[in-house]
């Protein structure tokens, strides 16, 4: 056979060949570079009590603990959001159940007490007990400035921690068990189960 001809034979079965796994390579760069620019939120939990609790707190003032007097309960819940995407994602507002919303709006107190039964207490929560009366104790649940503040940026891949905090007077608007907590961001809505641990009511 010539030698030449060979040479052609060759040559035509490999363009095609080099062509094809040239193509597969860029599309895997593509979808590489695709699914790492998508927006990806995950939310954690702390692996401890009283990280998410309901509580009716205790009220000094119109002003104290928070300038909410007109909403009787609150759930704090302490969570990690993380940001798997390789471009910035900005958190705008947090809605829970579909009817309670954590925003802009939002300005939680420094520290919250709750005086009353309290099943399962927790040292880090006690700060200082005030003449325990008839098997009521205060606890302190002090999350300072360690809200999140909407509207923020989470850079990417990078992690936030923080309280999201609402404020409600329907007992049945929250579950102790799980919840669902929706975060909006500037590019889609994401949907997580938020679990709390406990309520803490006076009646």
């Amino acid at each position: 056979m010539d030698f030449e001809v060979v040479l052609a034979a060759i040559l035509a079965n490999i363009i095609p060949i080099t062509a094809f796994l040239i193509s597969i390579i860029t599309f895997y760069f593509a979808s590489a570079t695709y699914f790492s620019k998508r927006a990806s939120v995950k939310l954690y939990q702390l692996e401890q009590e009283k990280a998410s609790v309901i509580i009716e707190p205790d009220r000094e003032s119109d002003e104290s603990p928070d300038v909410f007097h007109n909403k009787k309960y609150r759930v704090l819940s302490e969570v990690v959001l993380v940001n798997k995407s390789s471009l910035p994602i900005t958190v705008i507002e947090f809605i829970l159940n579909n009817k309670l919303k954590h925003n802009s709006h939002s300005r939680a107190g420094k520290v919250y007490a709750y005086t009353g039964s309290v099943q399962k207490p927790l040292t880090e929560h006690k700060g200082v007990t005030f003449g325990r009366t008839q098997g009521n104790e205060t606890q302190f649940f002090p999350i300072e400035d360690n809200f999140f503040k909407p509207v923020f940026n989470i850079e990417p891949y990078s992690s936030v921690r923080g309280y999201v905090f609402f404020k409600y007077d329907d007992k049945e608007l929250v579950n102790v068990g799980n919840n669902e907590l929706t975060i909006r961001t500037s590019r889609k809505d994401f949907n997580f189960d938020l679990k709390v641990d406990e309520a803490l009511y006076k009646d």
